[in-house]
């Protein structure tokens, strides 16, 4: 098989697998979306063509518009309208759905998160991934987040009610002045 078509192949097989892990955001676990997809080694054969063949700087930008697109077109609109416990709710929902398709992200683009780090030319991708929800998501919606925390605490004092843990842990890491490393 020819370098030009077992190229267009990998290109073609991470494109699915891109498709199949935006799932993830829809609520579909990860486990049953990926059997037995190489999309792994589909990223390391695209990063290890010598210049200017390299596409490591096509699969950064790709990364970073799988990202956006995740957050305009499924975090965002489910988060606009809500206020309350119930964006609290679907906040935490669409957070935790962010954090597994970034987790299967990782693991296609290793080696280009590996290759990036080693010559210093990209923060890492789990962390280019925090900062793009956090710039896009929580900039946004800090206030209206933090509305709701400060409600559901006055009212869970009020009444008695138990304020589950989960919801104190996100406003901890909401707020952008405050150390995330602590639990």
């Amino acid at each position: 098989m020819s370098n030009a078509k077992r190229l267009d192949e990998s290109m073609k097989t991470l494109e699915e697998g891109i498709t199949k892990v935006k799932l993830i955001m829809d609520g579909y676990p990860a486990s049953k979306l990926f059997a037995s997809l190489t999309l792994d080694s589909c990223v390391y054969l695209l990063c290890i063509r010598p210049p200017p063949h390299d596409l490591s700087a096509e699969l950064l930008q790709r990364y970073h518009a799988v990202l956006d697109e995740s957050i305009y077109f499924k975090v965002l609109p489910f988060l606009k309208d809500k206020s309350g416990t119930s964006l609290l709710a679907e906040f935490l929902r669409v957070w935790a759905n962010y954090k597994a398709m970034v987790k299967c992200l990782g693991g296609f683009f290793l080696y280009l998160d590996r290759k990036c780090s080693d010559q210093k030319s990209s923060a890492p991708l789990k962390e280019v991934a925090l900062s793009c929800f956090q710039n896009r998501v929580c900039c946004d919606l800090l206030p209206k987040l933090f509305d709701a925390a400060l409600l559901l605490v006055i009212l869970s004092s009020m009444s008695s009610l138990f304020v589950d843990s989960n919801y104190e842990q996100l406003v901890i890491y909401s707020m952008p002045h405050v150390d995330k490393s602590r639990p």
